[in-house]
């Protein structure tokens, strides 16, 4: 079993040299003479599961290490060793340092290794909680995903597309994290789910629908917030949704907070995407449809617009192959609309599969019958 890694900061040689010789035995243990040292160490080792660190070092004490490595590496469980242990240095290490544990030096090998045991335990189980919030989220962001697939297809496709612009847009304009913005625009239509297709086919073609169909249709991003607000991570996705219809001066430029600006910013990939879909859905070329978002000033942001100038609208260097319904795989694109044999329609021309719609092909298949063999596109 591999052994884990702890940091140690002191700048006390003797301490450190003392520090690696009881303890080499049970972790690997890395040292640093000072918190600015301790930093580089963190930057090109990192991360560990523990750091210690004295508190009265040069250049940088350890309050101010320690409040940082919990920036750099917010799971590494702090533990800091001190001989000045008053109330004020107390109450400092867990407000500023959030140390696990304050330990008074000098310290007994024995009581230093069993905070050390207690720390690693603590960190095992910081790591198993993300993974497992990790995985529940991912679960969650597939099963909305394949219900809008299922009840409105249409929506689900224009989702799909919006997600391959946001993801551009975000790569080319230097965006950070860009998961949370690949999910809003992926779920930046589930308030749909409450539409029937035949609205989003009539709004899409430009084809008269009713003030109450607008209506209905104005308000799925508020919709999708209320869905999507209560799920833990994806609080801030949700309100990037629900500001989707804001225009860019709408919005503005100063903000309370990163989280502010994050979703304004969201929002707007989302604006931007959704209306370049639908300029191109209406036959506009890319040139022409980003040209004419660029005239309208105020709704649009100009670097989101301009980025989308690099972006390539072909689906990639695909064949056709024709497959039977029994070999259809999750992923794999849909080349032909899929109709039952009476007519209804069941998967639309260029959507990735998943899992419930191979099932509900298969049902159809068996059931009132469908073309098959079937189209899908794949990689040469």
């Amino acid at each position: 079993m591999e052994k884990q890694k702890i940091l140690i900061v002191d700048d006390d040689v003797n301490m450190l040299a003392a520090y690696k010789r009881k303890l080499s035995f049970s972790y690997q243990i890395e040292v640093a003479q000072n918190g600015v040292l301790g930093l580089q160490v963190l930057e090109r080792k990192g991360p560990f599961p523990v750091v210690i660190s004295d508190f009265r070092m040069p250049k940088m004490d350890g309050l101010a290490f320690l409040s940082k490595t919990k920036t750099i590496c917010p799971d590494t469980v702090r533990i800091m060793l001190t001989g000045h242990a008053d109330l004020n240095t107390a109450i400092a290490a867990v407000n500023d340092g959030h140390v696990f544990k304050l330990l008074i030096k000098p310290c007994a090998p024995d009581t230093l290794k069993h905070s050390i045991e207690q720390a690693i335990r603590q960190f095992d189980l910081v790591q198993s909680e993300r993974i497992l919030l990790e995985e529940t989220l991912k679960g969650s962001i597939h099963v909305l995903s394949d219900l809008l697939s299922l009840t409105n297809p249409i929506a689900f496709k224009q989702a799909s597309r919006l997600k391959r612009y946001v993801q551009h847009m975000a790569v080319v304009t230097g965006l950070d994290d860009i998961w949370q913005f690949e999910v809003a625009a992926l779920l930046s239509n589930i308030g749909c789910i409450a539409l029937h297709p035949e609205i989003l086919v009539n709004i899409y073609a430009g084809n008269l629908v009713s003030e109450e169909e607008k209506a209905m249709y104005a308000r799925h991003p508020e919709v999708g917030q209320k869905l999507l607000e209560k799920i833990p991570r994806l609080e801030l996705v949700a309100r990037m949704i629900g500001k989707q219809n804001e225009k860019f001066r709408d919005i503005g430029s100063s903000y309370k907070s990163e989280n502010e600006k994050r979703v304004a910013m969201g929002a707007q990939l989302i604006c931007v995407a959704r209306d370049f879909d639908q300029l191109i859905a209406e036959g506009e070329e890319k040139e022409n449809a980003l040209e004419q978002m660029k005239k309208n000033q105020g709704r649009y942001n100009p670097e989101l617009v301009q980025a989308l100038h690099s972006f390539d609208l072909e689906i990639g260097d695909f064949i056709t192959r024709t497959i039977e319904i029994d070999e259809l795989e999750i992923d794999m694109i849909i080349a032909d609309d899929i109709r039952s044999k009476n007519g209804l329609l069941l998967v639309n021309k260029g959507q990735h599969v998943t899992l419930p719609i191979i099932e509900r092909l298969k049902s159809f298949h068996r059931g009132v019958g469908l073309d098959n063999p079937i189209r899908i596109l794949c990689t040469g």
